[in-house]
């Protein structure tokens, strides 16, 4: 299981930019950002659902050395918590 980018690329991937981009293309990467593109988001509840743990796969990304799914996992379990306790309604992994 992936979380995927708007462009159907994994969220969870190690790098930010894409593969066959040139080393001084890629060096101009400054770090990510995210967008949530929906049509229409009722309820602050389900923005919330749209959102979680998406930016959370994106800001470890930005912010870890350590790639793959199973080490994100773990450290998602955790950060489970975090979300529990200031009330987020996240999508469950």
């Amino acid at each position: 299981m992936q979380m995927l980018d708007g462009n159907g690329g994994a969220v969870d991937q190690p790098k930010p930019c894409p593969a066959d981009w040139e080393d001084g293309a890629a060096a101009q990467v400054l770090g990510t950002q995210a967008q949530l593109w929906t049509e229409f988001a009722a309820t602050p509840a389900h923005l919330e659902y749209l959102s979680f743990p998406r930016l959370c796969a994106l800001a470890d990304r930005a912010w870890s050395d350590e790639p793959g799914w199973a080490d994100f996992l773990a450290r998602m379990r955790l950060h489970e918590r975090r979300l529990d306790a200031l009330g987020v309604r996240y999508r469950p992994l």
